[in-house]
């Protein structure tokens, strides 16, 4: 399983930040990356930035954790998890019901995948791009939430559809005020996504000016989700 999406964090905090109750539970512990399955805990070595964009990548074997911030990789870990137990339990982002506290910040471009991300190369590929059903993801087995003023998985894949709870609501700076614009493109053009990296090794790089290239080719997904501090 590979757990993947955008994280804009406000402050520091202890919550679920993707939780499907007993299965698995990808949290932060005073903004440090920690996984569960099975009841069994792996904390990366990542603590999350305070008020910038960043990817967080966490990939998983019944046998091993990786975690990857901006598409490096931080930490390799060998957990003996186990298979992901089967389960009914639904799916919360951002927080959970009875929590102290929930998530303060913008998430976007929430993916649970069925395949296991073990290069940086790999992790790149899709670092940039919005994922489509056809294409990118197995149905029925694969979900991203692109999160782009609707609460539907992207191109009905299977997941189920998310319901704001709490403070957690979209925003976009054309109505909200001092709204960073996600990083993610939604075009599916290759061309325009390898116009995002230097290749001068096999460890290929973002270029950090890209704001400024994305706004002028396309729009960026001016939309995330948003959660306040109430």
């Amino acid at each position: 399983m590979t757990l993947d999406l955008w994280v804009y964090s406000k402050d520091v905090r202890t919550c679920n930040l993707i939780t499907k109750r007993n299965q698995f539970a990808l949290k932060l512990n005073a903004n440090t990356v920690s996984l569960t399955i099975n009841g069994i805990t792996s904390v990366s070595g990542i603590t999350l930035p305070l008020n910038r964009w960043c990817r967080l990548t966490v990939t998983s074997s019944p046998n091993s954790a990786r975690y990857f911030l901006d598409g490096n990789l931080v930490t390799g870990l060998n957990v003996f998890y186990g298979a992901i137990p089967a389960g009914t339990d639904s799916l919360y982002i951002g927080g959970v019901p009875g929590a102290t506290a929930d998530f303060f910040g913008m998430l976007d471009e929430v993916r649970i995948q069925k395949r296991l991300f073990i290069s940086e190369d790999s992790v790149y590929v899709n670092t940039y791009k919005a994922l489509d059903l056809e294409i990118d993801l197995t149905s029925n087995t694969e979900i991203c939430y692109n999160l782009d003023g609707y609460l539907l998985d992207n191109e009905a894949n299977g997941g189920p559809e998310l319901h704001f709870r709490n403070n957690a609501g979209f925003s976009n700076p054309g109505t909200t005020a001092d709204v960073d614009v996600s990083p993610l493109f939604r075009s599916y053009d290759v061309s325009v996504q390898e116009g995002f990296y230097l290749p001068p090794s096999n460890n290929l790089k973002p270029v950090h000016s890209s704001n400024r290239l994305h706004r002028n080719y396309y729009c960026s997904d001016s939309h995330s989700l948003c959660f306040t501090n109430n």
